[in-house]
């Protein structure tokens, strides 16, 4: 009688499936952090680091 493999990290037997409903929250939530990051661009409080730390941008 075949045995399902285990998990190597946590000893549990490997089902095979996988969430789609998750994968898709994964791919929204990596959509809107492109999104955010990409509107920072154009945020008016830029900041820049130097050696001594953050200074405002002029």
């Amino acid at each position: 009688m075949p045995t399902e493999p285990a998990h190597p990290a946590t000893g549990a037997p490997a089902t095979g499936t996988r969430r789609g409903e998750l994968d898709v929250l994964r791919a929204l939530v990596v959509l809107g952090l492109v999104f955010f990051h990409a509107a920072l661009v154009f945020s008016p409080t830029t900041t820049t680091t130097s050696r001594t730390g953050t200074r405002p941008v002029p």
